[in-house]
């Protein structure tokens, strides 16, 4: 059988490795092919569309990249919001205690009349 396979492939202009027991494509044959399309060592020598489980293979891998991707920019998301809300409290923080401090310098400007007066 090996001889009959041996004897088809040197027919078909093609060459038989004995380590591998394969028939392939002479080293001139071999030519580089375009997007979506692959050279066919092991029967035709020529470019071939690529194996639709290949296109199946990266459309996944693209899904799951955009999906990495989207959970990425959900994170930073959310971090955004709660940076955004703490920004939002530290303001009104500083507002309540700006108050604070101006009704205390009030208090404290009103006792020191009083005791101005008292003193008088």
């Amino acid at each position: 059988q090996v001889e009959e396979e041996y004897t088809l492939c040197r027919d078909q202009g093609r060459v038989w490795d004995n380590r591998e027991c394969v028939c392939s494509c002479p080293e001139e044959m071999v030519k580089p092919c375009s997007t979506g399309y692959t050279f066919d060592y092991s029967s035709t020598c020529s470019c071939i569309l690529e194996d639709s489980n290949d296109i199946i293979n990266t459309v996944t891998d693209e899904r799951v990249e955009r999906t990495a991707l989207a959970g990425i920019a959900t994170v930073f998301f959310i971090v955004i919001v709660s940076l955004l809300h703490s920004v939002k409290a530290l303001k009104r923080t500083i507002n309540i205690m700006r108050v604070l401090i101006v009704k205390d310098r009030k208090d404290l400007s009103g006792e020191q009349s009083l005791l101005a007066n008292h003193k008088l």
